[in-house]
């Protein structure tokens, strides 16, 4: 990932005057500017570490900034946060060239292409908390003349270490299964989630309070603050269909009801685990690794662990029958013949009779 690039660039002196850095992973972004500030700011930190925000900023205020010599320092760092030049505005790319705001680039050229010239005064860094528009002129002109780093999010091997030792520095100790399913259960996996490293470190700390003077993480210790995933409620609705408890059934559905999730959403997440069930069971003859099934179907690898329990437990002729139940109340609702709570109760208390 371009984090640890960006660490390693540090590391040998081998960083550019300008830089843009984004992504949705914030914890890592804040990480990486926060590592730049300890190589480039040697000292006095409130005169050569200079934030500015990007709504609305003037081609003077960013001049007057870059060209201010560091004080004690041999170079100073001066970020620019979500700089408006480099957002998109949902406008097509025809709509983008037209654009007033868009022209406005042109006026930092100058700045941008100085920055060669500057390489021993100042670092000058773009930082875009989100997706960028790569259509826009000043990306290519800091693609052309500096460095550009996407933070992405955190890969499960490199989470899995980071969250074993945010533990130990809070004096815990965590397994390799207590680490995998407070993974799976914080929902950083999810997709379109909007969970971050810093909402990790959050329950991290929640934990290793709730924990006392206990030094060892069990499983139920997660369990018992581990925050709601829709995904993981899903899995226990469909677990309770399996084994036909049909009170246990309608509590976990009403209780997602309760949580504000919509019928036709809790629907849509049943057919599609349904859906993705089947398909295990058909690569199951293919594949006996579950990461293999997972880049096949393009889902996560817990998913797939998930799928492939019930894919051995169910025969193929009743998860075909409950997709196709699924099928059936998703029209009885949209047709009008019957109200969404009443057809999901009955599709749920008989999905796979």
């Amino acid at each position: 990932m371009d984090y640890n690039l960006l660490l390693d660039r540090l590391k040998n002196n081998k960083y550019k005057s300008l830089n843009l850095i984004y992504g949705e992973e914030t914890y890592l972004l804040d990480k990486a500017l926060q590592k730049l500030a300890e190589k480039v700011v040697t000292d006095l930190p409130e005169l050569n570490f200079i934030t500015l925000r990007g709504e609305n900023l003037s081609v003077e205020e960013l001049a007057g900034a870059c060209d201010t010599f560091p004080m004690l320092s041999e170079q100073k760092l001066v970020v620019i946060k979500d700089f408006y030049l480099l957002k998109s505005s949902g406008k097509s790319e025809e709509e983008e060239i037209k654009s007033s705001k868009e022209k406005n680039a042109d006026d930092f050229k100058d700045i941008i292409e100085n920055q060669n010239d500057a390489q021993d005064t100042t670092i000058l860094v773009f930082a875009t908390f989100g997706d960028i528009d790569k259509r826009k002129k000043l990306y290519n002109l800091i693609k052309k003349h500096g460095d550009i780093y996407h933070i992405e999010r955190v890969e499960r091997d490199d989470l899995s270490k980071w969250v074993k030792g945010l533990f130990v520095q809070s004096g815990k100790t965590i397994g390799s299964k207590e680490i995998a399913f407070f993974i799976e259960n914080s929902g950083y996996f999810e997709r379109n989630t909007k969970k971050t490293l810093y909402d990790l470190e959050n329950e991290i700390k929640k934990l290793s309070s709730f924990l006392g003077e206990e030094k060892e993480v069990k499983i139920h210790h997660i369990s018992a603050l581990a925050p709601k995933s829709l995904e993981n409620d899903i899995f226990k609705l469909i677990n309770a269909c399996s084994v036909k408890n049909s009170g246990e059934t309608l509590r976990i559905y009403n209780d997602l009801l309760l949580a504000n999730e919509m019928s036709f959403g809790i629907l849509g997440m049943v057919s599609k685990q349904v859906k993705n069930i089947l398909l295990t069971k058909e690569l199951l003859g293919k594949y006996k690794d579950s990461k293999a099934i997972a880049g096949e179907l393009k889902i996560h690898e817990f998913t797939v662990k998930q799928c492939i329990k019930y894919a051995s437990q169910l025969d193929y002729d009743t998860l075909m029958r409950a997709f196709n139940r699924c099928l059936n109340a998703e029209l009885s609702i949209k047709s009008g013949k019957m109200n969404d709570r009443l057809a999901l109760e009955l599709l749920f208390v008989n999905l796979f009779d």
